[in-house]
């Protein structure tokens, strides 16, 4: 994996996680509809 691919999954991951801790209580579907990532990137 090249190092930019890395650099930018590490950060999807944060945005990820980061919403996930502000709305746990939304579905994955919601979630990946906010932050415009597919359901299973999410």
């Amino acid at each position: 994996m090249a190092k930019s691919s890395k650099d930018k999954t590490d950060v999807d991951t944060q945005l990820i996680l980061n919403e996930l801790q502000k709305n746990a209580n939304k579905s994955i579907n919601e979630i990946s509809i906010k932050l415009d990532f597919s359901r299973q990137k999410v």
